[in-house]
């Protein structure tokens, strides 16, 4: 660490160019610093035909500790005493840089160098530059991932390790800092790509190594027991050792005690309790403190990482098992707790979406449910209201019928009195017949009998006539019975006119109590021409016989006085 910040302070000048005589490659930014490098930001104009574009690319420069800079500010001053060293290391630079060129091309996952060149009494070498951050402070900004990311971006990085081991390379320096993601344009997503072969050492086929850089580095907490020491002979289980930590970083959020310290308890005891068995077998198998112990090699390291991805339904596609996608990779955060065990926190997340959309439905169902009781209720309110409205035509109708019968009996009773009243003038006009008849008849016979008297055209018999009184009894009794029977047709048509009446007013009477408002309409006054017209033909009061009899006698005395006893 001091030998980083004290490079630091010989970095290039922003703004510094660096030059290869085909390209130019401008500073802009100062990346980071190793104890054998300098590693910088730089800008690059790059013409094809006729189109010129500025690229971004990362350089690095060697620069041991113990250098120092000319006047220039560009140039590297080597002491005198470090002479030999320096070119020792500089020369297995040069030779590492040649080494991961012509890996370029076989792993997406390992760094792309492009070119190397040589200035300032130093090496460079250009490589694609990464925007992604490295995992160290993607998790110190965003937290640990889930057990699936973790394990999955591991296995990614594991198989580029292959892919070195495969190249008898090993790189001695996995840790979370130097895995960048990048950004693949083809697929729209970020993937890790390991960086940093600062101490990175080559093998032969024999295991036997084909450089020694004089640099001990190893990462506490991430280089095994062995790295501080020197490994002299090719051994994958260093590099697995570093993959086990880098998960136990990514899942935990906390860096591993260093190889001399750590133990399995210690290891449990970082590893939160969410994770799965299978999981932390992993971890521990591969940071076994005694390599013989360890996972023997890298392909070992990605089966087991390649069981725990294959129990996990959603990576079931193969492909996917090497990417990560970038959103779900920002997104995730340590404040995700699942339920011990195998459960997942993307299972988790799920559960809870689930409960928000169970939450929704019985929302949504309740007030549907609601609005269904209101409807049932206004349709009951409706039908009560509508028997109520027809009770009430009902009873109008029937008040109206009532009425009809009312008006129907009074006229009817009316038109009978009438004919009864007709008939009563006939009968009279008849009895008068037969009473003129009558009187001749006497008359006659008081001529005939008694006195020879003829009796005078117009005059009527003498009351003290002897005959008179027989003929006149006859008479009586006759008219008798026609008042009799006058005055019985005058009670039935009275009898009948009360019936009606108290009928209507029973009816009026129910009427009223059913509609307050008819009862109402009915105690205002009635106008006299109603009155008159409705009752004349009852309150007409009509001559009897008797009467038009008694009008005629008295006519007739009028006329012809009877003659008297004194007279005869």
């Amino acid at each position: 660490m001091e030998d980083n910040k004290t490079n630091l302070k010989f970095a290039l000048p922003i703004g510094t160019v660096l030059s290869n005589g085909d390209n130019q490659y401008r500073i802009v930014k100062v990346l980071g610093a190793g104890g054998f490098g300098i590693t910088y930001k730089v800008m690059a104009k790059i013409r094809l035909n006729n189109v010129v574009g500025n690229f971004f690319f990362a350089v690095k420069e060697f620069f041991m500790s113990g250098c120092d800079r000319a006047d220039d500010g560009k140039t590297v001053v080597i002491a005198k005493s470090m002479a030999e060293q320096v070119a020792f290391s500089l020369n297995d630079f040069i030779t590492e840089a040649r080494r991961l060129n012509r890996l370029s091309g076989k792993s997406q996952n390992i760094v792309q160098v492009n070119e190397i060149f040589q200035e300032n009494n130093t090496a460079y070498y250009v490589m694609e530059f990464l925007e992604g951050g490295n995992l160290q402070d993607i998790v110190q900004n965003e937290g640990a991932f889930n057990e699936i990311k973790a394990v999955n971006i591991i296995s990614t990085v594991a198989k580029a390790v292959s892919v070195l081991h495969k190249e008898m390379i090993l790189h001695q320096d996995i840790k979370p800092e130097n895995i960048v993601m990048k950004h693949d344009q083809d697929n729209d997503r970020l993937i890790p790509v390991i960086i940093d072969f600062g101490i990175s050492k080559h093998f032969n086929k024999a295991g036997a190594p084909t450089s020694t850089p004089l640099a001990k580095g190893a990462s506490d907490g991430y280089a095994p027991i062995e790295q501080y020491a020197r490994i002299e002979r090719f051994q994958p289980a260093a590099d697995v050792y570093a993959l086990g930590a880098t998960l136990l970083y990514l899942i935990s959020g906390k860096t591993p005690a260093n190889a001399f310290e750590i133990t399995p308890q210690s290891i449990r005891n970082d590893i939160p309790d969410y994770i799965s068995d299978n999981t932390v077998t992993v971890i521990l198998n591969a940071m076994k403190k005694l390599m013989d112990e360890r996972t023997p090699d890298v392909d070992e390291f990605i089966r087991q990482c390649q069981d725990i991805l294959s129990k996990d339904k959603a990576f079931d596609d193969s492909s996917k098992q090497e990417q990560i996608n970038s959103d779900s990779l920002r997104r995730e955060t340590t404040t995700t707790k699942m339920v011990k065990g195998r459960n997942r926190n993307s299972n988790r997340t799920l559960e809870k979406d689930e409960r928000g959309l169970r939450k929704w439905i019985f929302i949504v169902a309740a007030v549907l449910l609601v609005g269904a009781l209101v409807m049932m209720f206004l349709k009951s309110t409706d039908s009560t209201s509508g028997r109520e409205n027809g009770s009430n035509a009902e009873d109008n109708h029937d008040s109206a019928e009532v009425v009809l019968q009312k008006d129907s009996s009074v006229n009817n009773t009316t038109e009978e009195a009438e004919n009864m009243t007709a008939d009563g003038n006939s009968l009279n006009e008849t009895d008068n017949q037969d009473y003129a008849n009558d009187n001749g008849r006497v008359n006659l016979k008081i001529d005939n009998g008694q006195n020879d008297v003829k009796p005078s055209a117009g005059k009527m018999p003498n009351r003290n006539d002897k005959n008179y009184g027989q003929n006149n009894g006859q008479t009586n009794s006759q008219n008798d019975y026609q008042n009799r029977s006058a005055d019985n047709l005058q009670k039935k048509n009275d009898t009948n006119i009360g019936t009606v009446s108290d009928g209507a007013e029973r009816q009026d009477s129910k009427r009223n109590k059913d509609n307050p408002a008819d009862a109402k309409s009915q105690d205002q006054p009635i106008k006299k021409e109603q009155i008159d017209k409705n009752d004349e033909p009852v309150k007409k009061k009509k001559k009897n016989a008797n009467d038009f009899i008694r009008e005629r006698e008295i006519e007739a005395e009028r006329a012809n006085p009877l003659i008297t006893d004194d007279e005869d």
